[in-house]
């Protein structure tokens, strides 16, 4: 049986914070880990996780400061 995430509200897309993105990568990373079975996982297309690994390697995804969430009614 497989498991269905049901988004409500305006926001149908989910975030993932740098932080949460390169947790995601260095796992891939692993000596022996498979990215079909990492983004199984954690519930992530695979080809979003090695667009994330292509963006850690040429630095664009870095560690720091989260870009400011919108507001509603803005």
């Amino acid at each position: 049986m497989t498991t269905v995430t049901v988004l409500s509200g305006p926001e149908r897309r989910r975030r993932w914070t740098s932080a949460e993105k390169l947790r995601i990568v260095e796992e891939s990373l692993a000596p022996g880990a498979s990215v079909v079975e990492v983004a199984r996982r954690h519930d992530v297309h695979r080809n979003l996780v090695t667009a994330w690994r292509r963006q850690a390697r040429t630095g664009v995804l870095a560690c720091g400061p989260e870009p400011m969430q919108r507001q509603d009614g803005d």
